[in-house]
């Protein structure tokens, strides 16, 4: 690994976000200047955000089990650059468009029209984050100031429809492999879905009657020792009143007995016993 060339890159990188953040601050000055790093966030939410939209169609692509396709999902021109700039792999089924309307709805992006009728971007990472994203990123900021700061700094006023596929920009539908090989993988992963589910759900009532059955016999030896401990506590109560009782009657016997005798007597007593 060259750590100088790696170094220059990361420079590279640096200094064409710190351009970014110049022209977009002087372009659309408001109270508080965005800094480099809140329009880094603001491209990986849109990246994000661009990633998620085609997962998502893939996988409905994939539950149609060969049938006919979902409606693609509408891309501006804002994600279709964020598209080119990921170069994103997983590459999905895009409405098939003329080469014209397609130059015309990207006019002021740099590119060449190849001999399939393809879009293609001839630009490299670096030079798209100078040259593009200082463009776009008054747009791209307004789409996502509310998620990501709460508010919007200017309304967004991009109302184009054109659509395009990810990475290279073939604007032509890819044929889909409706063999029955896919079929059949489709299927046999939603039977061990619906498997998987139904087991879990019948875990989930197992678990469920084993609770109600802990908390009724949590309450019925809850009512026993109660009933137990009500038992005892009744019995040491008549006890310690019996007690009180043949203590009650000693100290009646003696009291009557000093009473029966003479003082000379008592006092005859008392001398003796000192």
């Amino acid at each position: 690994m060259d750590k100088s060339t790696d170094h220059l890159q990361l420079g590279q990188k640096a200094a064409a976000w710190e351009n970014v953040a110049k022209e977009y601050n002087t372009a659309f000055p408001v109270s508080q200047s965005k800094s480099t790093q809140q329009l880094k966030r603001a491209w990986e939410y849109i990246r994000n955000r661009v990633k998620k939209t085609n997962s998502s169609y893939i996988r409905k692509c994939h539950e149609t089990g060969g049938g006919p396709s979902p409606t693609p999902p509408k891309l501006d021109e804002l994600t279709l650059l964020a598209e080119s700039v990921m170069q994103n792999d997983l590459q999905p089924a895009r409405e098939q468009l003329d080469s014209a309307d397609v130059e015309s709805g990207l006019e002021g992006i740099d590119c060449t029209i190849g001999t399939d009728g393809t879009l293609q971007f001839e630009t490299s990472d670096v030079e798209l984050e100078e040259l593009g994203l200082a463009r776009i990123e008054g747009e791209l900021l307004s789409l996502v100031d509310e998620a990501v700061y709460g508010q919007s700094s200017k309304s967004c006023t991009t109302n184009s429809t054109t659509t395009a596929t990810s990475r290279a920009s073939n604007f032509t539908t890819p044929s889909r492999d409706s063999s029955p090989a896919t079929v059949s993988g489709c299927v046999s992963l939603k039977n061990k879905i619906q498997r998987k589910r139904k087991l879990s759900d019948g875990k989930s009532e197992a678990i469920k009657k084993m609770r109600l059955e802990q908390a009724a016999h949590r309450e019925r030896v809850s009512s026993v020792l109660e009933t137990e401990v009500r038992k005892v506590s009744n019995k040491a109560c008549e006890f310690m009143d019996g007690i009180l009782e043949c203590c009650r009657m000693i100290t009646t016997a003696v009291v009557k007995k000093i009473e029966e005798c003479p003082p000379e007597a008592v006092l005859k007593n008392i001398k003796d016993f000192q």
